[in-house]
């Protein structure tokens, strides 16, 4: 719909949705949209995760060695 008025996007949207595979597609959209969001919110997740368990690599590594020095 690149290039194309304002009026015409509006009649070939009315168009769109009155063909009876519209909304089967509209929903396909609507799924694709939302499984999406759902790997962007899981890839999320595991990036936290895994700075979260290399912090506390770091830290439980520095108190070995802090014991290790002190002893």
């Amino acid at each position: 719909m690149l290039g194309v008025c304002g009026a015409c996007a509006e009649q070939h949207l009315e168009n769109f949705s009155q063909e009876p595979q519209a909304g089967v597609l509209l929903v396909l959209l609507a799924m694709l949209d939302i499984l999406n969001m759902l790997i962007v919110l899981v890839v999320l997740v595991v990036l936290v995760c895994i700075h979260t368990l290399r912090n506390l690599f770091s830290l439980v590594l520095h108190s070995f060695t802090l014991f290790l020095t002190t002893n």
